[in-house]
């Protein structure tokens, strides 16, 4: 391979990288920006603590084989003849799990605004929030003004 179709093929691997890149981050969707409106209502959800999975321990009997041999094999043409003879069960104690866990979730912080960004058709709009912003907008009367609030990502509604 020549120095010019080297060239060419690192140059073609860059720019795929690039573009790739781009494409990435302008699909992001709807996740993280500044928006603004009329305050409506907030709302908090309690953190959820995890779930371990619940078990328990089962004992259960297990058939128990031994190892049989018949003739001898010691001579000439003397053949030995071996097999697994039921021998009894044995108990034996096994965990079972009954329900499977569930994780736990951090508490979540919504804010909702009317009005947004100077729509009159955007209403009832809710945003997932810091705490930091929950509790500034927390003791404020409806229809306050926000202005440029930090959101985390838009909501349909506020629950989980």
């Amino acid at each position: 391979m020549n120095d010019s179709k080297r060239f060419g093929a690192a140059y073609s691997a860059i720019v795929i990288t690039a573009i790739g890149g781009v494409l990435l981050t302008a699909c992001g969707g709807a996740s993280g920006g500044k928006v603004s409106g009329d305050l409506d209502d907030v709302k908090y959800l309690h953190s959820v603590r995890a779930v371990p999975a619940r078990t328990h321990v089962e004992t259960k009997h297990k058939k128990k084989t031994r190892r049989s041999c018949t003739g001898t094999g010691t001579g000439t043409g003397k053949k030995k003849h071996c097999s697994n003879v039921f021998d009894g069960y044995k108990t034996v104690h096994v965990t079972v799990t009954d329900k499977p866990g569930k994780p736990g979730q951090s508490a979540m912080y919504c804010v909702e605004l009317d009005n947004v960004n100077g729509k009159k058709s955007n209403d009832d709009q809710w945003y997932a929030v810091s705490w930091q912003t929950y509790s500034k907008w927390e003791n404020e009367d409806e229809g306050a003004k926000v202005k440029k609030m930090a959101y985390l990502r838009s909501l349909h509604k506020c629950k989980r």
